[in-house]
Parts: C-alpha cells; sequence; structure tokens
C-alpha cells in the first residue's frame, strides 16, 4: 500500500508554475484540473468583461481570472472568475501567486468535467473562506446561475432575470443571458 505525499499551502507555492498550472490543492492533495473547453473560456472571459467594464467606471475593486486562493486549511483553488474589493486588491502580495484570503465574490463557470455537486461544494468552501457571494455558471443543459450568499440566501436564476449585488457593486445589473450570448 503506498501513501499519498501531502502538500502545504508553502510547498503548493513553490511548485514551477507550469507545473503548479494543473492543479489545485485540496485537503493537501495535488488534484489535477482538466483543461477546460472554448465555450467554458467565452463565457468566464465574458463574465470578466461585464465585471470589468462596470468597475472601470465605479472604481469599486478588481476583476482577475485563474488565480488561486487559499481557501481552507491546505486547500488552494484556482478561481475562475473573482472580484475583490479595492481594500481586498491593496492586501494583495503581487510577488505570490497564491492569494491568502477568499475574494468578494468567487465565480466558477461549469466545465464538462464538474459535476453540479463538486461546484456546490467549492461555494460552501469559498463562503466559509470569507467569500461574500459565491456565483456557480451552469451553461449546459440550462443557462442559469446559483447565487449563494454568506448570509446564508440562496437563489436560482435563469436567462430571463437579472443579476444584481446592490450590496458589494451598487447599480450593477446584468441579464443573466449576457453571459451565453455569442
Amino acid at each position: 500500500m503506498s501513501t499519498k505525499t501531502l502538500l502545504t499551502v508553502e510547498q503548493f507555492a513553490q511548485l514551477p508554475e507550469d507545473e503548479a498550472w494543473r492543479y489545485e490543492l485540496h485537503h493537501g492533495e495535488l488534484i489535477e484540473v482538466p483543461a477546460s473547453n472554448p465555450t467554458h473560456n467565452y463565457i468566464r472571459d465574458t463574465i470578466r468583461h461585464v465585471f470589468a467594464s462596470f468597475l472601470d467606471q465605479h472604481k469599486l475593486g478588481v476583476v482577475i481570472t485563474e488565480t488561486e486562493f487559499h481557501v481552507e486549511t491546505d486547500t488552494v483553488r484556482r478561481i475562475d472568475v473573482a472580484f475583490l474589493s479595492t481594500g481586498q486588491w491593496a492586501r494583495v502580495d503581487q510577488r505570490k501567486s497564491v492569494i491568502p484570503f477568499a475574494p468578494q465574490v468567487a465565480i466558477e463557470v461549469a466545465s464538462p468535467s464538474d459535476t453540479v455537486e463538486a461546484l456546490f461544494g467549492k461555494a460552501r468552501e469559498y463562503l466559509a473562506a470569507g467569500a461574500h457571494t459565491v456565483l456557480i455558471v451552469l451553461w449546459e443543459p440550462f443557462q442559469e446561475v446559483h447565487l449563494f450568499e454568506a448570509s446564508g440566501a440562496r437563489r436560482l436564476l435563469g436567462p430571463q432575470e437579472t443579476l444584481e449585488l446592490p450590496e458589494l457593486l451598487p447599480g450593477f445589473s446584468v441579464p443573466v443571458r449576457r453571459f451565453f450570448e455569442d
């Protein structure tokens, strides 16, 4: 019987960039992250653009993609899209690859290899780590967004509904269908 070698967040952060890019760290265990497909990337980039356009005008923080966050003991997740408030961004050490706290908003876009259960599990991790809001974006077979809040509130938004985040981003409003438009 073989034993697994477990890593700390610090050891994970020391992995060569080309090696670390393929993994997340879950309770010390390296978990290979499959490559995303073009639809996933298109939706992720559309979401990033929508948030960045709003933030360029309102200066409330920054939006970043594919960034690693320390969310639990010896757990690092590469969040698809993340909003960090101005205060959070000021605390980020630009020399380090892993941000040591959860973003205000974490957004995960489902990949074909993801299960809904695993994505909802990530949402719970992010909230427990201090995220205010988590969005799980499912594009197949439905175009919907599952919204989880630290308060315990949870909503399902279909393509005809509007996403608003008044506590974090006053005035931000986008039809959910915008994330899925070609």
